[in-house]
C-alpha cells in the first residue's frame, strides 16, 4: 500500500511512494507461563519467562527478566503496554507503574470495585527510550493477603515507534 513521503521536488513537497521492502516491525510482548504471587502491600516488579515475540533482543526469560531494554540502534520513542488480569478478590486496590531505569515515568491507579470475577486492565504510555534503557512494570496491590495474576492474561509489550 503507497504511503506519504516527503519529496522537496514535488511542488507540494509530498508524493506518494511504495513502502520499504521488508519487515520494519519492532518489539517485543512477554508474559510468564505461570501464575505470579504479588505480596500484600509490596510494590512488585512483574517477570516474565516467556516471549510471544521479540524482533531485536530486548528481553532475556533467563537474566533480569521483569526487564526491557531498548537494543543497539533502536533509541527513539516507545509505546509500552501492560495487561492485567487478577484473581477474584474483592478487596483493596491496583495500583500499576511504569518504570525506566528504576525510575517512574507512569502511574495508574485503580480502587478495586466489588466482588469482579478476575478483575482486568489495560495501560499504556509512550516515552522515551536511549540504547540500554530499560523499562519495567511494577504492580501493587493491597487486598490484605497475597494476590495471583492469571498468567495467560498478563503481558508487556514495546513497540518502537521511530527515533
Amino acid at each position: 500500500m503507497p504511503k506519504f513521503v516527503a519529496d522537496s521536488a514535488e511542488a507540494t513537497g509530498l508524493k506518494w511512494a511504495a513502502p520499504a521492502s521488508g519487515s520494519t516491525f519492532v518489539g517485543c510482548s512477554v508474559y510468564n507461563s505461570a501464575a505470579q504471587t504479588i505480596a500484600n502491600a509490596t510494590y512488585t516488579a512483574v517477570t516474565f519467562n516467556t516471549e510471544n515475540f521479540d524482533t531485536d533482543g530486548f528481553h532475556s526469560t533467563s537474566s533480569n527478566t521483569s526487564r526491557i531494554t531498548v537494543p543497539s540502534g533502536k533509541g527513539g520513542y516507545y509505546l509500552l503496554v501492560a495487561n492485567t488480569n487478577w484473581v477474584q478478590n474483592s478487596s483493596g486496590q491496583r495500583n500499576n507503574y511504569f518504570y525506566k531505569n528504576g525510575t517512574k515515568i507512569y502511574q495508574q491507579d485503580f480502587e478495586q470495585p466489588g466482588n469482579l470475577v478476575y478483575p482486568g486492565y489495560g495501560y499504556s504510555v509512550i516515552t522515551q527510550g536511549a540504547v540500554a534503557d530499560y523499562f519495567e512494570w511494577y504492580v501493587y496491590q493491597d487486598s490484605g493477603g497475597n494476590l495471583n495474576f492469571r498468567s495467560e492474561r498478563v503481558n508487556f509489550q514495546a513497540y518502537y515507534l521511530g527515533a
